[in-house]
């Protein structure tokens, strides 16, 4: 099981770390940068599997009852294990366990 821990936005470092994975293993028509986490209005997770990190997640809310899932992201070295279908289940029940 998949379970999401919450970037913390006061950690620059994290942050950081962030913006670099995404960017090496994920090419959306827009880059994710630094000030744009940052921002706040996307929330973004940690994917781990047991101790492992295994990739990111992120949701956009977009009104009071709808949010939209973003940057759903496997490291490459844990892909075929099916935790691309386990991440984006535990993303879907993070978006429903903030109120969506």
């Amino acid at each position: 099981m998949v379970e999401l821990r919450s970037l913390d936005l006061s950690n620059s470092q994290e942050v950081k770390s962030l913006v670099e994975r995404v960017s090496s293993h994920y090419q959306g028509a827009v880059p994710m940068t630094e000030r744009a986490v940052m921002s706040g209005s996307t929330r973004y997770f940690w994917a781990y599997l047991g101790k492992d990190c295994v990739g990111v997640s992120g949701y956009i809310p977009r009104t009071q009852t709808l949010a939209e899932t973003v940057k759903t992201v496997v490291w490459p070295e844990h892909r075929g294990k099916g935790l691309g279908e386990a991440l984006s289940q535990a993303i879907e029940d993070q978006v429903r366990k903030d109120g969506f």
